[in-house]
């Protein structure tokens, strides 16, 4: 990682990554988004977040959703995530991340379909703004605030595993991942 990459500067989002963002529909709901203007070190708002996601995780996300919603018939739940997704720290002992400094993952006991993602998606890093938080539920779960000079721990919820109740209530939606994983369905590289 190059040492640019781990200091701040002024966003590089451009009016075009913007654009593409409203077309995508990502800002259809007032003030879900919020673009810094010419700071170069991030202040989001109270309730704003930035995120700790990788562009792969955020694909994961989609992919996740996709697969519940469309093949599945259901809606994405969190059971069905924890049995199949983790969180990992991004990084190395003596590098932290200000962006990115979380990865998701899909479990080492899982059989899952065999995402290729992109080798590179350089300077994404750089292309920072704000997302406006929406408690759900316990602390624990929600995004913390900002705080540039913290360095990313580890919590419990990362390694959330899915409970026996849970296990047994997804059993069903995992066969069926496996069904149509046999069945060839992939999912396609990113170009």
């Amino acid at each position: 990682m190059a040492a640019e990459d781990l200091e701040w500067e002024r966003s590089k989002i451009s009016n075009q990554d913007m654009n593409l963002l409203k077309k995508l529909g990502f800002t259809k709901k007032e003030n879900a988004l919020r673009f810094p203007k010419e700071e170069s070190y991030p202040s989001p708002p109270i309730e704003y977040r930035l995120h700790q996601l990788t562009p792969n995780s955020i694909l994961h996300v989609s992919i996740f959703i996709t697969l519940c919603e469309c093949f599945l018939g259901v809606q994405p739940n969190w059971a069905l995530w924890k049995r199949i997704f983790c969180l990992c720290r991004n990084g190395s002992h003596n590098v932290a991340y200000n962006i990115g400094g979380i990865v998701i993952c899909v479990r080492s006991d899982v059989e899952y379909f065999g995402v290729k993602f992109p080798d590179s998606v350089q300077g994404w890093r750089k292309r920072w703004l704000y997302v406006r938080e929406e408690s759900s539920g316990p602390m624990e779960y929600n995004i913390a605030p900002f705080d540039g000079g913290a360095k990313i721990l580890r919590r419990r919820s990362w390694d959330a595993e899915a409970t026996e109740e849970e296990k047994s209530a997804t059993e069903a939606l995992m066969t069926r991942i496996h069904g149509l994983h046999n069945y060839g369905l992939e999912i396609p590289q990113q170009t």
